[in-house]
């Protein structure tokens, strides 16, 4: 069948990370906040601070939020905490954030550099459950009268299609190289068309299932009362107890390969980054914008409203202001001369 492709990286930013690290990580940061107000605000009755003199130490819970944000980025700020345990729990959170960053950090780096594959087909069942690949065998052979007469159901949906009978070999090899098959075949035929191949290309354009099924072996043809049948049962239980078959396959098979190994991608010299590789960034980086905007307008619809209340505000005040000026005028006189 054709080789894996790698994974997209459009989510690079947030694969180095499971959902329920990321979870773990968010519910952190949220609760971390309230319990260093807590301990800054509250403890104080308790607990003498170590700047009494500096009433402008008090730190505001918005500014926590945001100091323990930019730990995580890996950013300071001016939060001071007033108490030795506050300073103890931001200690700690930053011990945690430190771990969390060089963790995430590497991680990024291997999914960024590193092609991410994963075998989705490696067995019948596989095979049978996707849609991205047809299957393919030989008309006329042990797989053909398999999975035309079998009473399993993985059986029978592969042979219920006549289309996926071939002719030849060299046709079911030419459809995998198309993308679009998988070939079924003995596994002896495949490994040497899977080393031909690689030797002819250098490139892994074929890969082998890991699971094997319909497991035969071979032996020779005879005339029914053959003298020479004992002979050559014999003989070949001498050669495979004495290891000659175990020798002859190392000798004559062909060697592991990059693709027999499953290492499909052996280039791991340094390349530059590509745009592919920097897409999640940019991405993210357009999230953030448009979450700013809306929040500038929040702001705007925020402050614009309680502006426009105070102004009619003052304006009724001032209309008040007048005309009590004009119906008590002896007050204003009065004012006036004093």
């Amino acid at each position: 069948m054709p080789p894996p492709k790698p994974g997209s990286k459009l989510f690079a930013v947030v694969r180095p990370f499971s959902w329920g690290v990321w979870v773990a990580v968010l519910l952190t940061l949220l609760l971390i906040a309230p319990v260093m107000s807590f301990l800054d605000h509250f403890a104080e009755h308790l607990i003498p601070k170590l700047y009494p003199h500096r009433p402008d130490a008090k730190v505001r819970y918005f500014s926590i939020q945001w100091y323990m944000f930019g730990g995580l980025l890996s950013q300071g700020g001016q939060v001071i905490p007033t108490n030795t345990s506050s300073r103890v729990l931001l200690g700690v959170w930053w011990l945690m954030a430190i771990t969390i960053i060089a963790s995430y950090t590497g991680t990024l780096i291997a999914f960024l550099t590193v092609p991410t594959v994963t075998d989705k087909i490696n067995s019948l069942e596989d095979l049978t459950s996707q849609t991205e690949l047809r299957w393919r065998f030989r008309r006329d052979t042990a797989h053909d009268s398999l999975f035309s007469t079998s009473q399993s159901e993985i059986y029978r949906k592969i042979g219920a299609d006549p289309s996926s009978r071939v002719a030849s070999d060299d046709e079911g090899i030419a459809g995998v190289l198309s993308g679009r098959y998988a070939y079924i075949k003995e596994k002896s035929y495949l490994d040497f068309v899977l080393d031909d191949d690689f030797r002819t290309t250098r490139q892994c354009r074929l890969k082998i299932a890991r699971e094997e099924f319909f497991t035969a072996g071979f032996g020779w043809i005879l005339e029914t009362g053959s003298p020479v049948r004992d002979l050559f049962n014999w003989e070949f239980l001498r050669m495979s107890e004495s290891g000659l078959f175990s020798r002859w396959r190392s000798e004559y098979w062909p060697k592991p390969s990059n693709c027999s190994t499953r290492a499909i991608f052996t280039d791991v010299t340094t390349k530059p980054l590509v745009l592919e590789d920097i897409v999640s960034s940019l991405i993210l980086y357009l999230m953030g914008t448009l979450l700013a905007l809306l929040v500038f307008l929040l702001e705007r619809l925020v402050r614009i409203r309680p502006g426009r209340q105070w102004e009619e505000t003052e304006k009724r005040r001032g209309k008040a202001a007048e005309a009590g000026r004009w119906a008590h005028p002896h007050t204003v006189r009065r004012w006036h001369g004093r």
